[in-house]
């Protein structure tokens, strides 16, 4: 019974909720109670594994990974982030080591709406040294902005950030040095 624990407020698990937080203990205890590392997110929801990893929380995200957390689960819709996506964006750049160890997919594609790919999401915070390591680990450049209005491609993601965009122009080539033109009104 314990590993089906009822999605609480706003549709989290416990489990999810305690892992937002980064609380460690918490999160051992509800695994230890059979909750369910994997369970899906809610309606615009996070897994908790996608949860700990937006927070930067490396240790919680060790654990959830310890007890089988689907490293590649897929985000939510309307700009949902995988684990990847999520650590990516919020800079956490031990997180994303740790997850790419684990087979976290570099090339997963952006959910709709504000999605990013991993890739975008760092370049749009800024991320320097996370865009670096993404491209290592072959993060596609010139992958589709999400669908639906609200998405950015890895250059227009990195608008603001010039050495990102630097290092974004050469890891493209010359078919993507220019930002795309936009559609006549």
């Amino acid at each position: 019974m314990g590993h089906h624990l009822a999605a609480g407020h706003g549709g989290q698990t416990a489990l999810q909720a305690a892992a937002e937080g980064g609380y460690l203990e918490v999160v051992e205890r509800l695994l230890a109670a059979n909750a369910n590392a994997s369970a899906a997110a809610g309606h615009g929801g996070r897994t908790a594994l996608q949860a700990a990893a937006g927070g930067g929380h490396l240790e919680v995200v060790e654990r959830l990974l310890a007890a089988d957390a689907n490293v590649n689960a897929a985000a939510a819709d309307r700009g949902g982030r995988t684990a990847l996506q999520a650590a990516a964006g919020g800079g956490h750049l031990e997180v994303v080591e740790r997850l790419l160890v684990a087979n976290a997919d570099v090339t997963a594609a952006a959910a709709g709406g504000y999605g990013r790919t991993a890739l975008q999401a760092a370049a749009e915070g800024g991320h320097l040294e996370m865009v670096e390591r993404l491209l290592v680990a072959n993060a596609d450049v010139n992958a589709a902005a999400a669908a639906g209005g609200y998405g950015r491609t890895a250059l227009q993601a990195a608008a603001g950030h010039e050495a990102v965009m630097m290092v974004l122009r050469a890891a493209a080539g010359p078919q993507q040095c220019y930002l795309p033109p936009h559609p006549p009104p």
